[in-house]
């Protein structure tokens, strides 16, 4: 099979590549290196990626590790606006660009992440932006075409060294692994969330529940946007 990894150059995305090299075909690309150069958060730079890429069967997104760490009140509303751009807009073109250009019975994995659950101070935008992504997946895998699939993955802080070494951080093989059941099993709509060592620290969450919340898709997704801030900083407020 032949997959296309947007962000393949990062720590995650560079070893998701080695570990499905070895039984596919790989295709890097990331911002500045890579096989191919592409700014993912482009219609027209995708556009000229995937033109250049013949019968894609599976795309990864292992992006989003540019994004913001500040306590609400001081976040500027350009935070507000780039995380949201880069983590959820961009990935939402990233599908959409996607189900044009790759084979029947392929798929679309993209990238969320455990702030969407394990909430703190500095997260409130960054997990807001994951819980509406991962609400957008599970929403628009009913309506995808041609047999496509989509899911995504919510690693944690990963490590290279073993789990009990460093119970806080998930083995970085275990997120690897959680991509490649994606790309290879027949789930759709699915988080998979490679999670090792946060359930037994003692970390404060806001837990969401998985229901889909009604609208439209990209309404859902702003909705969790909403419904996550609303857990999450009445947490950290006290309100």
């Amino acid at each position: 099979m032949k997959v296309l990894i947007i962000g393949g150059t990062g720590k995650i995305g560079h070893r998701l590549a080695q570990d499905l090299s070895t039984t596919h075909q790989v295709i890097v690309a990331g911002l500045n290196s890579g096989q191919h150069q592409c700014d993912y958060s482009s219609e027209l730079s995708l556009h000229g990626l995937f033109m250049k890429i013949n019968n894609i069967e599976h795309v990864v997104c292992t992006v989003g590790g540019d994004m913001i760490h500040k306590k609400f009140d001081q976040l500027t509303n350009n935070d507000w606006r780039y995380v949201i751009e880069r983590k959820l807009f961009a990935q939402m073109l990233v599908t959409k660009i996607s189900e044009m250009y790759i084979k029947n019975g392929g798929s679309i994995t993209l990238t969320s992440g455990y702030h969407s659950h394990f909430a703190t101070p500095e997260t409130i935008a960054i997990g807001s932006a994951n819980a509406a992504l991962e609400t957008f997946v599970m929403q628009f895998s009913k309506f995808l075409s041609s047999d496509i699939r989509i899911n995504a993955v919510s690693p944690t802080p990963v490590s290279s060294m073993k789990s009990d070494q460093l119970p806080e951080l998930c083995p970085i093989t275990q997120v690897a692994r959680s991509y490649i059941d994606s790309i290879e099993g027949d789930d759709t709509g699915k988080i998979f969330r490679p999670w090792d060592g946060l359930y037994s620290q003692n970390i404060s969450f806001a837990t969401l529940d998985e229901s889909t919340y009604g609208g439209c898709k990209v309404g859902g997704s702003l909705f969790k946007v909403c419904s996550y801030f609303i857990n999450s900083f009445s947490y950290f407020s006290g309100i």
